[in-house]
């Protein structure tokens, strides 16, 4: 008995080894598609990088039927653009409205200007406050859900679902090492039911299961 248990030993310690490798491995291609994913979204103008998001939705689609969640989500996020591109325009207008009032400060006096035009202008500084804060919150609002929902997609395509399930874990542990725009406010990569039973459905040809608990971690767990 006695002669056994170095080789036990050298056993146990090989398949501590390989389950590190394992982890290891996990962890280095979730970092691979994240980084695929904030490559796409490294474009400073929110308007140009949610073309690319729709782009990319659209090419998930595409490439694999299946992923009928991207194709909606295609639509959805290029609604979000026109959402971008409103805002912007009435951001735009307040500004040219401030230009003008400053030219109508200097022609009549600051007294005259207060009774004649100041309601006017503080009325358009509240609408460009508000339209600046939903440009600001529908862009983090796209980006955080491409970073989050792309790189799960690209995954389970390449690995399948046994890789992807024994995988899932570890992507949390690049929390910290990613682009995650809306911070600590929604952790990244936390844990969630319908994450593992989106593609499981996906999987077993529940194609519209799948959708409707992609569509239920979009709306609850992130946005």
């Amino acid at each position: 008995m006695s002669s056994l248990l170095p080789e036990l030993e050298r056993g146990r310690g090989r398949s501590k080894k390989r389950a590190e490798d394992d982890k290891q491995d996990c962890i280095d291609c979730w970092c691979f598609y994240q980084k695929k994913a904030e490559a796409i979204v490294a474009v400073d103008d929110p308007i140009a990088r949610n073309r690319r998001i729709n782009a990319a939705y659209a090419q998930l689609w595409l490439d694999d039927h299946r992923f009928q969640w991207a194709g909606l989500a295609a639509f959805a996020s290029k609604q979000v653009g026109c959402g971008l591109l409103n805002a912007a325009e009435m951001i735009g207008k307040s500004a040219s409205d401030s230009a003008a009032n400053l030219r109508k400060v200097t022609s009549v006096g600051p007294a005259a200007w207060m009774m004649a035009y100041g309601a006017q202008s503080a009325a358009g500084a509240a609408t460009a406050e508000g339209a600046a804060k939903v440009y600001q919150m529908l862009a983090k609002g796209n980006t955080s859900l491409f970073l989050d929902v792309w790189p799960l997609h690209m995954f389970y395509r390449q690995f399948g679902l046994e890789r992807f399930k024994r995988c899932l874990p570890e992507r949390k542990l690049l929390r910290g090492s990613v682009t995650w725009p809306i911070g600590n406010s929604v952790p990244f990569a936390e844990e969630r039911p319908q994450t593992l039973n989106a593609f499981s459905a996906i999987d077993s040809g529940r194609t519209e299961d799948g959708v409707g608990d992609l569509a239920i971690h979009e709306q609850i767990n992130i946005l």
